[in-house]
């Protein structure tokens, strides 16, 4: 890799964590403060969507945070995600020959996978749900999905596990502590 490339690379990887950032951090705070919600819980609540994914809405709920500004802040944390991790592979992809080989062997061999040929790119749904979030990029990338198209079903399925998170931790929440969530 030459000095040209790894300038490249390295403007690549600090686009993508500007846009992993802005996303998962940025379009947060600002919706919460045009709510006149507090950031504190708000930043707590992307911190634990970082490490739990959409196991962090409790969290959130716990919080005093309403669930749909728990839905929104999670999918946001999710899509910043995403999009970041996916650009960090692109990127990686374009600039290092090595992985340029490996991804041309990998497409191929997944292109003659029965698996992959039967389910598609809708097999993301249950993987982010069953492996997480940090896993359905890479797998997006590696097999040569568009990076909006595998977005879209990733989050589809984020969205379906933390619905059904939210509802299961919101009937918890206030069966454990009348009054503490909020509608």
């Amino acid at each position: 890799m030459g000095l040209n490339d790894r300038y490249t690379f390295l403007r690549h990887m600090l686009a993508a964590l500007g846009k992993g950032i802005l996303v998962a951090a940025v379009l947060p705070l600002l919706a919460t403060l045009l709510l006149d919600i507090p950031a504190g819980p708000v930043l707590a609540l992307i911190g634990s969507g970082f490490i739990i994914e959409y196991g962090a809405a409790p969290v959130g709920l716990a919080l005093g945070l309403s669930p749909g500004i728990v839905f929104f802040v999670l999918l946001c944390t999710a899509t910043g995600i995403f999009l970041c991790l996916y650009e960090i592979c692109e990127s990686i992809g374009r600039t290092w020959e090595p992985v340029k080989r490996f991804l041309e062997k990998s497409r191929r061999f997944a292109s003659d996978s029965t698996l992959v040929g039967r389910y598609g790119i809708i097999g993301l749904i249950p993987c982010v749900i069953l492996f997480g979030l940090f896993v359905n990029a890479p797998v997006a990338w590696l097999l040569g999905w568009g990076k909006y198209p595998a977005l879209l079903f990733t989050t589809a399925g984020f969205a379906l596990a933390l619905a059904v998170t939210l509802m299961a931790g919101t009937s918890l929440l206030a069966a454990a502590v009348p009054g503490l969530v909020s509608p």
